[in-house]
């Protein structure tokens, strides 16, 4: 908590500082940070007090890429908060951005957030496909680790909603495409997706074996 305390005056002090001197660029570097620094701590309301001024300082300063990567956390931000419009909205935005400064990772990001306000959403069909597209990006681009990471988010999702032909070819395509024992963290998720897959069948087989009520 003490920590917490001190690295947050100590931004408040940067922060007046840079603003006292009229460095703009410190000023909208300094709040990014403490967005940041917020955001890892989950205090998403002063994040999301921060990171739209620090995405209009940069994008005054013509530092188009930092406010695209701006607007993707805020897109993130949202879905976390449960403001999936205003999500859809800022990634959007933040999608065409990535798509004209030709960004193509930043592009595939923008891609995947959207697939999860889908998903939230309930229009599962379209975040399927989204995170489909991210993936083929993610690859095209040599980045499989980011690709396997879609897929083992995918894999869940299929999971949760029961469907396990689609959990199992999520699971298969993340293997296939990365090493996932390379990475601890995705190794460790495949292990416990494919932990809880038998207490998702049985519950899919109650549910088909389950007497009808009806007479």
């Amino acid at each position: 908590r003490a920590d917490y305390s001190r690295a947050k005056d100590c931004y408040e002090k940067a922060l007046a500082s840079a603003s006292k001197a009229g460095n703009i660029a410190r000023v909208a570097e300094t709040t990014l940070n403490q967005a940041t620094f917020y955001l890892q701590r989950g205090a998403y309301g002063p994040c999301l007090r921060r990171l739209p001024a620090s995405r209009r300082l940069f994008e005054a300063m013509g530092a188009d890429y930092t406010a695209a990567c701006g607007r993707c956390n805020e897109g993130f931000l949202y879905l976390r908060v449960g403001l999936f419009e205003q999500g859809r909205q800022t990634l959007q935005q933040a999608l065409q951005q990535m798509t004209r400064l030709g960004r193509r990772s930043g592009e595939a990001l923008a891609t995947l957030l959207l697939a999860w306000v889908d998903v939230k959403q309930g229009r599962l069909s379209e975040g399927r496909q989204r995170v489909a597209n991210a993936v083929q990006l993610y690859l095209e681009l040599g980045l499989s680790r980011d690709a396997a990471d879609a897929l083992l988010d995918l894999a869940e999702l299929e999971l949760d909603e029961g469907d396990i032909v689609r959990f199992n070819d999520a699971l298969q395509q993340a293997s296939a495409n990365f090493d996932l024992r390379e990475t601890p963290d995705l190794h460790a998720r495949k292990v416990f997706l494919e932990a809880r897959r038998p207490m998702v069948t049985m519950r899919n087989a109650k549910r088909i074996c389950k007497p009808s009520t009806r007479h």
